[in-house]
């Protein structure tokens, strides 16, 4: 690659998602001591109440040999949120912006109410994709790294968000300006900003992102909302 820059995220993701496939061996494994051949045979469990009590198994039998589901940035889960995660991957779903908000709707303790829920997305995922190949390692390890690659994301917007905040502290502090900044993203007319910088007689708004593509739709750092201060500190601000 003499003219394309080396494409670094992809090298990190794609060995983040090597390092999960332990985890992922790890759940194929209690499968065949539950008496499946493999991950295909499971998914395509006829006997629903059997497909439940195998998952709530799962979900409340203890991790071994201290195996660990890693973030987009190589951060171990908790066990719990490991395998509530992995199942939603494998039963290609996204467990925490989907399936979440799902589990209020249903009974039973969370264990049994998870248990619950991902039979449902079992069975519908079945029905989408009933090919053999597409339960095997290699494609579930393709969801994995776009999975990841949200994670990756919002770790890293959420970092330099800070990053963001702590330098505007240090130099309002350093040059005695009267300005105030929120410690968490706020809210207004439906749009997230993630950073607010208050004064006597004025606000800012400022979004940060966070890319790692070339394009004009993030162009601009600093955007104004209903009549707020568009951009730029000005001393009439405090």
């Amino acid at each position: 690659m003499t003219n394309i820059p080396e494409n670094l995220r992809l090298k990190e993701l794609a060995i983040i998602a090597n390092l999960n496939q332990p985890f992922f061996n790890d759940f194929t494994d209690f499968l065949q001591l539950e008496g499946y051949t493999e991950l295909y045979e499971f998914i395509f469990e006829q006997d629903v109440l059997k497909a439940k009590m195998t998952i709530e198994k799962y979900l409340k039998r203890k991790i071994p040999n201290n195996l660990k589901l890693y973030d987009g940035i190589a951060r171990p889960y908790s066990e719990d949120k490991a395998k509530w995660l992995l199942l939603g991957w494998i039963f290609r779903d996204a467990p925490e912006q989907r399936l979440k908000g799902f589990l209020k709707n249903l009974s039973g303790n969370n264990r049994e109410r998870k248990a619950e829920l991902f039979n449902q997305v079992r069975q519908y995922a079945a029905k989408v994709l009933p090919d053999r190949e597409r339960w095997d390692w290699l494609p579930i390890s393709e969801v994995i790294i776009d999975r990841l690659e949200g994670s990756r994301r919002s770790i890293k917007g959420n970092l330099f968000e800070e990053v963001v905040r702590r330098t505007l502290l240090t130099i309002f502090e350093k040059y005695k300006i009267a300005l105030v900044i929120e410690k968490t993203q706020i809210k207004l007319g439906g749009e997230t900003y993630d950073i607010k910088v208050s004064g006597n007689r004025g606000t800012i708004l400022i979004p940060v992102k966070t890319r790692e593509t070339i394009g004009g739709g993030h162009a601009l750092l600093f955007t104004g909302k209903m009549g707020l201060k568009p951009c730029g500190f000005s001393p009439a601000l405090y």
